[in-house]
């Protein structure tokens, strides 16, 4: 987290910003603008949206995983094993492949013993990515205090010198007809 103190300057240098390019800026659009220079609330959105993508892939975890595969081969010839077995005058072959051979797989897997451990990790990853929300409107909600913040000191040093310049108005009224 950054010092106070540095935000005002931040705060401060972007107002002088404003002043020099003579354009009028109101505090919503003064606390957005802060809101999307703030290292502090890039930071916040990059942990939510880690946490967020960290709780996706436990949900992930919990359904059920299909592997599917297949290969197909194809020979000059086929292959057969001949048995040849003394006295017999034709032995019995074998044909242990084809031409053309074909290999399907499909395997589906679920987890039923870590079940419990995934959706507890799931409900923590779950509360991990409230926690980063929660964080990022701390971040938001500081921002813009911040900002509203300099706005009345601001405000305040401008009525100040208002003051100032009609009571020196004021005695220098005084003073001329004394």
């Amino acid at each position: 987290m950054f010092p106070k103190a540095q935000w005002f300057a931040v705060a401060a240098m972007s107002l002088a910003q404003v002043t020099q390019a003579a354009e009028v800026m109101t505090v919503e659009q003064a606390v957005t603008r802060a809101q999307e220079l703030s290292p502090q609330m890039r930071a916040a959105q990059a942990r939510r949206d880690a946490a967020v993508d960290q709780m996706h892939s436990v949900r992930g975890q919990l359904l059920p995983s299909v592997a599917v595969s297949e290969e197909f081969q194809h020979y000059d010839k086929p292959f057969s094993v001949v048995f040849a077995l003394p006295g017999i005058p034709n032995p019995p072959t074998f044909t242990a492949r084809e031409h053309n051979t074909n290999t399907f797989t499909a395997a589906v897997r679920q987890p039923l013993l870590g079940l419990v451990h995934l959706s507890q990790d799931y409900s923590a990853a779950s509360s991990n990515a409230d926690a980063a929300d929660a964080q990022l409107e701390v971040a938001q909600s500081a921002i813009r205090e911040q900002v509203e913040t300099t706005f009345l000191r601001l405000f305040e040093a401008r009525a100040a010198l208002q003051v100032a310049e009609a009571s020196e108005a004021q005695l220098t009224e005084q003073v001329t007809l004394s």
